[in-house]
């Protein structure tokens, strides 16, 4: 799962993606504080979709928080990174 997201960061890096680049290099960034946490050298995918499950759920929290404050614009950008997010998710 790592690899498969290093190497997407690679490919938004190429294209310049911005968005995307952001939400993942996040994504990498929340996996490493949690490994260095726990203590570990890395985790295993059932913890990095555990990460990656949370910051779907906080992001929703934000959208809706940004809606009830009739903030759009920051509502719709918050969905953009949920949907990049769930790529990486199991059906």
């Amino acid at each position: 799962m790592l690899k498969r997201l290093n190497s997407d960061i690679k490919q938004a890096m190429i294209a310049k993606n911005k968005e995307r680049l952001g939400v993942l290099r996040y994504l990498k960034s929340a996996i490493q504080n949690k490994a260095i946490e726990l203590k570990k050298d890395s985790l295993t995918d059932e913890e990095i979709i555990t990460i990656m499950q949370q910051q779907v759920k906080s992001r929703m929290q934000a959208a809706e928080l940004y809606v009830q404050g009739e903030r759009p614009e920051l509502a719709e950008k918050e969905n953009s990174e949920i949907i990049i997010i769930k790529e990486y998710l199991p059906e």
